[in-house]
Parts: structure tokens; C-alpha cells; sequence
């Protein structure tokens, strides 16, 4: 696997010819993005691929990468495309204005921010910026939520589905879409060296797969 992902971006590591931003918000995002830019064979050295640990980072993430862009003396336009991707969790429309802060942050206009709290990319001056909330980009929800949809139409939908009828008979507990994906994830794989991440990286889970065709889409906006 192409690893696209820096780590800790430190000066002089901002991989100089890098056009192309994907800020992803979590590790599962990273291994998706990761999985899908290596299935179309995008050079590492166009991408560059930062996780910024959750929604309430998003700012100072932003505000950390223009300023090691700044002392590289470089101009925030070397990113001619943008792209953010979150999980709604239950504030999607908190999480689009974070999104639309960032874009504005990346010097994208004021009224092209707000204009991204209804559409999901904007060209501005040959630039672009694009973003993909998890679920479906409007309801509540995570990333999770997507990979149950792969779930329920795998061969072990059965397995999992009788797994938990007989946790909500038998301890009264309803698997949460994390729980399910993680419980698919380590079955699928006989092995307990989860991760959601990996699990895209690996080919444990497809990134081909219907339920994420709007990832995709988003991806393929900022690359194509």
C-alpha cells in the first residue's frame, strides 16, 4: 500500500510538488482516501494526505499547515484542490460550518464558504475545494454507518444479523454501527488486530463497494 499520509507535516516535509490536500478527520477517513487514490494509481508525490484527530482539531490543524506552508515560503494557492472529510456524528450542520470555515482559512472567499454550506465543492480562480460527510452528507451519523450498508450486503449479513438478535435477547444490547463494523471487521479477518483503517488499506473492506460512492465521488473531484 502506498502510504499518502504524513504523519506529523513538518517543515520541509510538505512534499514540495504536492497540488492536491485531502484533510481527513480521522484514521478510518485516511485509510479509505488511502485504499481508493492507490486503486487509481495517483503518485504519492501529487497528494497530501494529513489527519487532523477529530472535528474540535480541524481550526488549529488548518491554522498549523498554512503556517509551515508560510515559513517554506510558500503561497497557500500551491493547493489547487482542497478536501475535507468528516463524520457528521449528530451535528452535521455544526460540522459543514467547521468545513466551511477551513475553506475560507485555504483562501477561498467568504461567500464561497457559506456557499459550501449547501453544495459540496466550489471552484474559485482554478482552484477547487470539495468535502464528504459521512453518512450521506445531510444526516447524522459516521463513517461507520456507510460500512454497515457493506455489511448487510455481505455473505456474513446472516452471521451478523443473528449475532444481534441474540445480544438484544440476551443482554438487551443493540450494537452501535462502531461496534458492528469493528465486530465484522476482526470476524472477517480472524484476526483481533482491528482497525477500520486498515481494514480499507487491506482489502477487508472494499472501497468499491455502492455504499461509498459519494466518497469516492468527492475524491475523484479533486483529482480528475
Amino acid at each position: 500500500m502506498t502510504s499518502y499520509l504524513v504523519t506529523k507535516p513538518l517543515k520541509g516535509s510538505l512534499r514540495p510538488h504536492a497540488s492536491r490536500l485531502f484533510l481527513a478527520e480521522g484514521l478510518s477517513e485516511v485509510g479509505f482516501i488511502e485504499a481508493y487514490l492507490t486503486s487509481r494509481g495517483v503518485p504519492v508525490e501529487d497528494i497530501l494526505l494529513v489527519c487532523f484527530e477529530g472535528i474540535g482539531k480541524l481550526a488549529g490543524g488548518v491554522d498549523t499547515l498554512l503556517k509551515l506552508i508560510n515559513d517554506n515560503g510558500q503561497p497557500i494557492s500551491r493547493f489547487s484542490h482542497v478536501g475535507v472529510y468528516v463524520d457528521a456524528e449528530a451535528d452535521p450542520v455544526g460540522r459543514r460550518q467547521a468545513v466551511a470555515n477551513a475553506a475560507q482559512k485555504f483562501g477561498f472567499s467568504a461567500q464561497a464558504s457559506q456557499g459550501l454550506l449547501g453544495a459540496l465543492t466550489h471552484d474559485e480562480n482554478g482552484r477547487r475545494f470539495a468535502f464528504h460527510m459521512a453518512p450521506n452528507n445531510g444526516s447524522s451519523g459516521k463513517i461507520e454507518d456507510m460500512i454497515v450498508a457493506e455489511i448487510d450486503g455481505s455473505n456474513l449479513s446472516g452471521c451478523m444479523n443473528a449475532y444481534e438478535e441474540c445480544l438484544a435477547h440476551e443482554q438487551a444490547i443493540a450494537l452501535t454501527s462502531k461496534a458492528k463494523s469493528q465486530i465484522y471487521v476482526i470476524s472477517r479477518r480472524n484476526s483481533d488486530a482491528a482497525g477500520i483503517g486498515r481494514a480499507f488499506t487491506d482489502g477487508t473492506l472494499k472501497v468499491d463497494h455502492g455504499a461509498y460512492a459519494a466518497f469516492r465521488t468527492s475524491i475523484d473531484s479533486l483529482i480528475d
